[in-house]
């Protein structure tokens, strides 16, 4: 593997297999195994660009037995290994229920991800979004949903590469049956009559008004007035 601070580059182009030609004695050569002539490439000692690393052997070679490869070096292509952390935005996917409404706001935990591959792909990622599907949810809901990473013109970066910690983000809300409400007069009612000598003037209601709140719209529109227990004069 390349050091720490440093990725490979995938390729199309890059070079898959190697030819590994055997020379010695007959009985030698034919004796040895596919385990022992394993290729690899160190990329201990490259840098951040094309390293030209030897291909070597898993094992060494029985005695009297020299070996070659085709091609003798691969290019690799290298880039630096880095880090990027970035607040979690919370999606609506779908919306709640026509009768229903959500109570304050979606609420991530933990509220931020890190994210982590070659230089290139993190210059690419703008946004870590996580998205809930509210439609026909009720009550308080937990989810635990996939981080998305987006680029700058928000299209989603699909790249396996990428490490993203943590992969998953906790999401919360709470639904509840949407009040509306409705603001009408107060009428007061009067029932009996005054004492001897009095006459019955107009009564109101201090406050004037009063505001309604109730789930059912249509009785809240054929609403008028509101009135208290009637007051006996």
């Amino acid at each position: 593997p390349p050091p720490a601070d440093l990725e490979v580059v995938p390729s199309d182009s890059q070079v898959s297999s190697v030819r590994i030609t055997l020379s010695g004695p007959s009985d030698a050569v034919i004796a040895v195994t596919y385990s022992q002539i394993t290729p690899y490439l160190d990329l201990s000692q490259c840098r951040v660009g094309t390293c030209l690393p030897k291909v070597q052997l898993n094992q060494p070679l029985p005695q009297y037995i020299t070996w070659k490869s085709d091609p003798e070096t691969v290019p690799v292509a290298l880039e630096a290994r880095t880090s990027k952390t970035l607040a979690v935005e919370v999606i609506r996917g779908t919306d709640v229920n026509p009768d229903y409404t959500l109570e304050g706001d979606l609420t991530a935990n933990p509220t931020q991800v890190t994210v982590t591959g070659r230089q290139s792909l993190i210059d690419r990622v703008a946004k870590a979004q996580v998205t809930v599907n509210l439609n026909g949810r009720v009550g308080a809901f937990r989810l635990t949903q996939n981080v998305t990473l987006l680029d700058s013109r928000g299209q989603a970066i699909p790249d396996t590469s990428l490490t993203i910690s943590p992969s998953t983000i906790n999401v919360a809300g709470n639904i509840v049956y949407k009040l509306t409400s409705r603001t009408v007069p107060i009428r007061v009612v009067t029932t009996g009559e005054p004492a001897s000598g009095y006459i019955a003037g107009t009564a109101q209601a201090t406050p004037l008004l009063a505001t309604v709140v109730s789930g059912n719209l249509d009785s809240l529109n054929n609403l008028v007035y509101v009135a208290p227990k009637p007051i006996n004069i």
